[in-house]
């Protein structure tokens, strides 16, 4: 029975590799790649399978290297690894990165091969730390069995206790907990919203679970089957004093929710040097429906006790974290916003044009004038490891989200810049160039 094997040879004097037709039948057959000549004696079985054929090289010519040993059929072709060289010069040893000193202007520890400025730009993005309340950092921390059961699950209680929702388009192959190491793995963007007060299908969610009293909100949150009582009690102490969720309890004294709308501050500008916690008229306002005066804040959200929408939280608005992450930020901090300050400087001596909000180049030696923070200047300063313990770098699958997030947050930043500075980046002088690349002349001169 005649049978057709193929063979890879790959030349490793600089040649292209050789596939080559090995006609076998019972006898000697000569495989030739190249010049040389190599002789393999193969038996066949009548069915695949059933037998082996072994394939030994008798002779071969001298500089020439054969990584075919063996080959078989049914049990497969057992080959030689030719690729071994690739572990050449691998140390047997870790490498331990070298000890720097940390930065001098904000304490955070630099990593060998870190440039010197990736922390707080030489000094002038010094941030206030977030402090971490008692019981959350025993959450974060603590190796007994509710603080394991509580990180195993942090998405979870951070996703119970949000304020706004989140859509996001996520990597099932790698965002599971069945085996492997956990990966928070999103496609395209990340949409925060928030809804209506009163819950459409009658079972309250995110922000609307802060419309009842404590007994019933806590029977409705425990309607999730991975969540603990004893955690979400300790949760719910720990975030009694958010100005968020303090707003919207005090609908419950004011009688029908559907008469009444809540803006939220999108404009939260304190000084972020030193740690300032917001109050609760500076977070949100009530305004009873029909009265128009809605102008207390410079940017807002207005959330109606009814609605037919999700209010979308931009990018750019102060509450965009606090409003998601109540777990990070659990007193309602601000974070990012366009008129943060260099340090030295102060609020008022930002730029408060709206145009400011998309520019977010970087400090360049022509641009070396900024006078405010960067979104990318801002949280490099705040995932840094600093001797003061900070809650983003302990939470484990929810500090995985949030960085995710940060991620798609820049990235929509600079795309944004790109829109809104078309002839500041002179992107005309390109079209020329996109023309010629779509009528296929792909080397115009």
């Amino acid at each position: 029975m005649l049978s057709t094997i193929l063979l890879t040879t790959p030349n490793y004097l600089g040649d292209q590799q050789t596939t080559q037709p090995l006609q076998c039948q019972q006898q000697c057959v000569t495989h030739k790649p190249r010049e040389e000549s190599v002789t393999y004696t193969t038996h066949l079985a009548t069915y695949p399978g059933d037998a082996t054929t072994d394939a030994l090289p008798t002779s071969a010519t001298p500089n020439t290297l054969n990584p075919l040993q063996s080959a078989t059929i049914g049990e497969g072709i057992k080959n030689s690894d030719p690729y071994n060289f690739v572990y050449d010069g691998v140390p047997a040893a870790h490498r331990l990165l070298k000890d720097r000193t940390p930065c001098s202007h904000c304490g955070a520890k630099l990593l060998q091969f870190e440039f010197p400025t990736f922390c707080c730009m030489n000094g002038k993005t010094l941030l206030a730390e977030t402090l971490i309340l008692p019981e959350l950092h025993t959450l974060f921390t603590s190796q007994d069995d509710i603080g394991k059961v509580f990180r195993e699950n942090i998405r979870a209680y951070n996703t119970n206790f949000a304020f706004a929702s989140m859509g996001v388009s996520l990597d099932e192959t790698v965002n599971n907990m069945r085996a492997g190491v956990y990966t928070f793995r999103a496609h395209k963007g990340i949409y925060h919203h928030v809804d209506q007060w009163i819950s459409h299908d009658g079972t309250p969610r995110y922000l609307q679970l802060y419309f009842y009293d404590p007994d019933t909100e806590l029977r409705h949150r425990l309607e999730w089957s991975n969540l603990d009582r004893t955690i979400t009690e300790m949760l719910t102490r720990a975030l009694s004093a958010n100005p968020y969720a303090l707003t919207f309890r005090r609908l419950l004294e004011l009688g029908p929710l559907d008469i009444y709308r809540v803006t939220l501050n999108a404009s939260i500008e304190l000084d972020q040097h030193v740690y300032n916690r917001p109050t609760t008229s500076e977070v949100a306002g009530i305004w009873v429906e029909g009265n128009d005066d809605i102008t207390a804040f410079n940017r807002s959200i207005v959330v109606y006790g009814k609605s037919n929408y999700k209010q979308q939280i931009q990018f750019h608005f102060g509450c965009y974290d606090p409003l998601s992450y109540s777990l990070f930020f659990p007193n309602g901090e601000s974070r990012w916003h366009p008129r943060i300050p260099r340090h030295g400087m102060a609020l008022m001596e930002t730029p408060t044009n709206v145009g400011h909000l998309y520019d977010d180049t970087e400090e360049t030696p022509e641009n070396s004038n900024r006078n405010t923070v960067t979104m990318r200047e801002y949280y490099s300063c705040k995932f840094q490891i600093r001797p003061v313990e900070n809650a983003i770098l302990l939470d484990g699958r929810l500090t995985q989200q949030f960085t995710v997030d940060v991620y798609i947050k820049l990235e929509t930043s600079r795309l944004q810049f790109c829109q809104h500075n078309q002839t500041r980046i002179r992107a005309d002088l390109y079209q020329g160039i996109v023309d010629c690349v779509n009528a296929g002349d792909m080397h115009p001169t």
